[in-house]
Formats: C-alpha cells, sequence, structure tokens
C-alpha cells in the first residue's frame, strides 16, 4: 500500500520464505517483517514501515491487535480488562523477556529491551484508531482489502 499509494509505484507482491538473498533472485526488492527483519545484517536500504507511514499520514500505524469474534459467550469489558492484564504482566517482566529472546535472536538483552520498550506502543487510542481506518480505507482503495473494516475500540 505504501508503495502504491504514496510512492506512486505499480508492483507487484507474493509470499515468499523470509531470505532477502533468496527473494532478491527473482524479484527487484523483498520485504522482511518481524523477528527476520530485526536481525537481518546484510547489505540492504532499510525502511522503517512505522516512520514511512507517519510521515506520509501524520498518523501511527497500528501493526497489531487483539480482537475478538462478538458472541453470548464473551464480554467484551472482561476481555479488554485480560488483555490489558497480559500486556501489564510482560512490561513488567520485561527484563525477563529480553534475556529469553535475546540469544534466540542473536542481539543482546539491551537490544531487546529497548525494542520493546520503546519501539512498540502497547495503547489503541484514537490516534491509532485513525491511522488503522486509513489502513484500511486505503487497503480498499488498493484492492488489498474487500472492504473498508467498522472498528470499535
Amino acid at each position: 500500500m505504501l508503495l502504491r499509494k504514496f510512492y506512486k509505484l505499480d508492483v507487484t507482491t507474493r509470499p515468499a520464505s523470509p531470505n532477502p538473498e533468496a527473494m532478491l533472485r527473482s524479484a527487484d526488492a523483498a520485504l522482511l517483517i518481524g523477528d527476520p527483519a530485526l536481525v537481518y545484517a546484510g547489505n540492504a536500504r532499510v525502511y522503517d514501515l512505522a516512520e514511512e507511514w507517519r510521515r506520509f499520514t501524520g498518523l501511527p500505524f497500528v501493526f497489531a491487535v487483539w480482537a475478538y469474534r462478538p458472541g453470548p459467550a464473551l464480554d467484551p469489558e472482561s476481555l479488554g480488562r485480560d488483555f490489558a492484564r497480559s500486556r501489564d504482566e510482560g512490561l513488567a517482566h520485561v527484563d525477563d523477556i529480553a534475556a529469553e529472546w535475546a540469544p534466540r535472536l542473536g542481539l543482546t538483552a539491551d537490544a531487546v529491551k529497548l525494542y520493546l520498550t520503546e519501539n512498540i506502543d502497547y495503547t489503541l487510542d484514537e490516534e491509532n484508531m485513525e491511522g488503522l481506518r486509513l489502513f484500511y480505507r486505503l487497503a480498499q482503495e488498493v484492492g488489498a482489502a474487500p472492504a473498508v473494516k467498522d472498528l470499535e475500540s
């Protein structure tokens, strides 16, 4: 969407394993997300998707949300409290999490902790919701989503 809407590039995408060297044997560019992007040490020009999104839209980029399917067995308020407790528990143990994941990722515990505490926004406030709504509208415009989603927070 960034390439199409903001860089005005007509691109074709296809899924691939997170191996940039292999991807670049048959494509002009490669996209890594998640842990592979954090640890990639190859020679590449790096774009932070959240920074690019904010630069073009002025809004934060929401990378993930906790979502549920409404039904009679679910209480949204209780579920929201459970998600908030889970988040708070993780943040209370960020040193332990960083120490556990650092060797798995080949990073220092300090680098993982910095990522978890400075690079991730764990809220879904109105500004984040506005960014998410814009994302859905643009995704629909470029054909990446069938319809604009109604969102509730």
